[in-house]
């Protein structure tokens, strides 16, 4: 996939295209980096409202491409170097969305099948305690 970024394009445009090509993640941008392997600080997320411009000021205009055998950790450093943007992936796992920290070495088809594995689990079925009748 390929992700025009520009001064006009909401973080809402970047983040909504990158899940309908790798469903089960997204994308949060943050006003500060943070070290590999570390959650970002909710405190650093910067509204997915915000422009490129409004939201990293100086940065470079181009063409980010994304494939699925890209690692997360790599995603997050291209986005960095290409164009000045912080930015944390996110999978689901069930209701809640967790920045991908531990498995970032990760490609994004392989957090998707952890995402799809996940989907995949159901309740344990319950069986009835039944009393031993004499």
């Amino acid at each position: 996939m390929i992700i025009e970024i520009n001064d006009s394009k909401t973080l809402s445009e970047i983040s909504n295209e990158f899940t309908r090509i790798f469903p089960g993640l997204k994308i949060e941008f943050f006003s500060r980096s943070h070290r590999p392997s570390k959650a970002a600080l909710a405190s650093n997320l910067l509204s997915k409202e915000l422009s490129v411009k409004d939201a990293m000021g100086n940065h470079n205009a181009g063409a980010c491409i994304i494939e699925g055998t890209d690692s997360v950790k790599d995603i997050k450093h291209r986005f960095d170097e290409q164009f000045g943007l912080n930015i944390g992936i996110f999978r689901k796992t069930g209701e809640n969305w967790i920045e991908i920290t531990k498995t970032s070495n990760l490609t994004l088809k392989d957090q998707i099948a952890l995402f799809r594995e996940s989907e995949q689990k159901t309740e344990p079925e319950i069986i009835p305690f039944e009393e031993e009748v004499e």
